[in-house]
């Protein structure tokens, strides 16, 4: 162990130096295998479309409270495990985990579509099957997602002690939309929304089919209008919410097109 002064001694000449490095970026398409992402210096690497699916539990202090610590670590292991394996089923190139959710990371002009795809199918996936299974606890979801340009490496020690951070816009805006987001909602940034706007996309993300029951009646805009203007923290002044699930009927066809015109 050093003396506390030693180490600060040492500490501002490692300041000084990182201070005065010179970056060194490097533009990418998609996100590396973990070996390739850099710890060193001050080597980043950038991807101009990033898309961040931020997925974030409902209700857990109240189980933490309320129930017992073998029902939490059933939750727990629910909702991680199913965010993971949904995440990963959509093309997610990288996932952290984050106590009882967690984010997954898109890259690609058309990410924000794939991780629109991944969101629905996780929340339609709580409402239809992990809503109900825990006795006197509804698993649900906040769901936020940004795209935007971001710089990304990996931070800390060689060995174990180290993790990938994002330097840029989507992870934080995609998580302050999850908080945003009521239960069963996805938020969506302006910037997301202006991509599902698109023709290509228009009648499979931003329209429904229709469905009502057995009715089959106008496709309707699916997405709602909020200002967030007066939130200090988002850089647009637009968000939007949808509380619509994949529809039994035409859902899988949805999700097929947009993830081809998305590929």
């Amino acid at each position: 162990m050093k003396l506390p002064y030693d180490f600060l001694n040492e500490q501002k000449k490692e300041i000084d130096r990182v201070l005065k490095e010179e970056f060194d970026i490097q533009n990418r398409s998609s996100v590396p295998e973990w070996d390739a992402i850099p710890l060193e210096g001050k080597k980043w690497l950038q991807a101009d479309a990033l898309t961040c699916v931020y997925i974030d539990m409902v209700g857990s202090t109240k189980l933490q409270v309320e129930k017992l610590p073998k029902v939490a670590a059933n939750v727990y292991q629910l909702i991680v495990d199913n965010m993971v394996k949904t995440l990963q089923d959509y093309d997610c190139e990288f996932i952290d985990i984050k106590g009882d959710g967690g984010f997954g990371i898109f890259v690609g002009e058309n990410s924000s579509i794939k991780a629109l795809c991944a969101a629905v199918t996780f929340k339609t996936l709580c409402f239809d099957l992990l809503a109900g299974v825990i006795k006197d606890f509804k698993i649900n979801a906040h769901i936020g997602i940004d795209q935007k340009r971001s710089l990304f490496k990996k931070i800390g020690l060689r060995g174990e002690w180290q993790n990938v951070v994002w330097a840029g816009k989507p992870v934080n805006m995609a998580a302050k939309l999850a908080t945003l987001a009521d239960p069963q909602q996805i938020a969506i940034s302006a910037r997301v929304f202006e991509k599902i706007n698109l023709p290509k996309f228009k009648k499979y993300a931003y329209l429904s089919c229709g469905c009502s029951g057995d009715t089959i009646g106008e496709p309707k805009p699916l997405w709602k209008e909020i200002d967030v203007s007066q939130k200090g923290y988002f850089d647009f002044d637009k968000a939007y919410v949808c509380e619509s699930n994949w529809c039994n009927k035409h859902g899988n066809d949805y999700c097929q097109k947009l993830m081809k015109e998305a590929t």
